[in-house]
């Protein structure tokens, strides 16, 4: 018996094609969840800026004219 470690190069045995099914069950299980998208995360940083431009622009001028 060799003691070289390339001799199985499989995940469990010699068959190609149960290691193919393998990898891509692993990959599914490692894809992340719940992605917050380009839409999402355009909202969450446009969301502050656009309330500080309102709160200066808009409601500082109006409460220093009282």
């Amino acid at each position: 018996m060799s003691n070289r470690h390339d001799d199985n190069n499989g995940l469990l045995d010699e068959d190609p094609a149960l290691d193919y099914i393998l990898h891509q069950e692993m990959g599914q299980e490692e894809s992340p969840k719940g992605k917050i998208g380009c839409l999402g995360m355009a909202f969450i940083v446009l969301l502050p800026i656009g309330y500080g431009l309102l709160h200066f622009i808009v409601i500082c001028p109006l409460t220093a004219l009282f």
